[in-house]
């Protein structure tokens, strides 16, 4: 399918500040990438964040996509903690490519370091689709799971906290999965297939061995350090993808 370039603007909302409007069209797009997905679930996530970025054709105005945050602050294991959790993300197909998520991203992200400048600032998300595990593993430097080395004591304690705490029992700790049983929305087959040439990609293949059941809608729980070696990385990535395109 072929589709006219469109350009993507990325705005950052409270999620108290939405209108009716705006989570009717942030339904729609989700409806259109998600199977078994329900309006009283996605209502529930929404009410459990604390902002999202809305993502916006630039002409028309109209919502194309957005990604939920919630932000907070902890003392875990006597170091204080600040995180980042990721809930629902989506963009439409046509604006696939463009970067206007990861900078603004980028920006919230850094942001929040730079206002808890003494806390260790993390990224926390879930994956069940390898799309998402790449924006971790091709963005930050020091990421958690990756396939060169296991992940530390400290770090591996801090997911299992932050898992347990947001996901209860769907949490398996010995499979670093969130395991819904079915019961929760999934990426629609045709939207992001894993060919097998994509196994050849390192970062691929072990999200693909660590997630098995990411079909299913098995969720990866991951951690990425926001810190002044990403700050750095970070543009500097986006900025080598553009060029490449263009």
């Amino acid at each position: 399918m072929t589709f006219t370039k469109r350009t993507l603007k990325a705005e950052l909302r409270k999620i108290s500040d939405l209108t009716v409007s705006q989570k009717n069209s942030m339904w729609e797009v989700f409806c259109r990438y998600y199977d078994n997905a329900s309006r009283e679930a996605f209502e529930r996530d929404l009410e459990q964040k604390t902002e999202v970025i809305l993502l916006k054709d630039v002409k028309e105005g109209s919502i194309q996509g957005f990604s939920t945050l919630h932000f907070s602050k902890r003392i875990h294991e006597g170091k204080r903690v600040a995180v980042v959790f990721s809930g629902d993300t989506v963009i439409e197909k046509r604006y696939w490519g463009q970067s206007a998520l990861q900078w603004r991203f980028f920006f919230y992200v850094i942001r929040k370091k730079l206002t808890h400048p003494f806390h260790r600032t993390y990224w926390f998300l879930i994956s069940k689709g390898y799309k998402t595990y790449l924006l971790l593993t091709r963005n930050f430097v020091e990421y958690w799971p990756r396939y060169e080395e296991p992940t530390p004591p400290w770090q591996l304690s801090l997911i299992d906290t932050l898992s347990r705490e947001r996901f209860s029992g769907a949490w398996v700790p010995e499979r670093g999965v969130i395991d819904f049983k079915g019961t929760k929305d999934i990426l629609r087959e045709s939207i992001a297939p894993i060919r097998e040439e994509l196994l050849k990609v390192p970062d691929i293949r072990f999200f693909v061995e660590k997630n098995p059941g990411h079909g299913k809608g098995d969720e990866l729980c991951c951690l990425g350090r926001v810190d002044s070696r990403m700050a750095q990385v970070y543009p500097r990535k986006i900025i080598k993808r553009l060029l490449r395109k263009n």
